[in-house]
């Protein structure tokens, strides 16, 4: 799809980092936790449009498009 769809910042001891690489594991679990204060998430909406931002420190922001581009 060509756009990143989450990313974080954070700090993990040596023998996590390779967890991350499990399929089973999903990255969320590492940065949805109240300790890890740079967190931000982005939805799309349907078009592939990027709907909303959730962020820790700065909250929601909605973003809305006309129709007429």
């Amino acid at each position: 799809m060509g756009r990143k769809a989450w990313q974080y910042a954070t700090t993990l001891p040596a023998e996590k980092l390779s967890q991350i690489q499990n399929p089973l594991i999903k990255p969320e679990r590492y940065v949805e936790h109240a300790y890890n204060p740079v967190h931000r998430r982005y939805e799309y909406d349907p078009a592939g449009e990027l709907s909303r931002t959730l962020d820790k420190l700065r909250g929601e922001t909605q973003y809305e498009y006309e129709a007429n581009g």
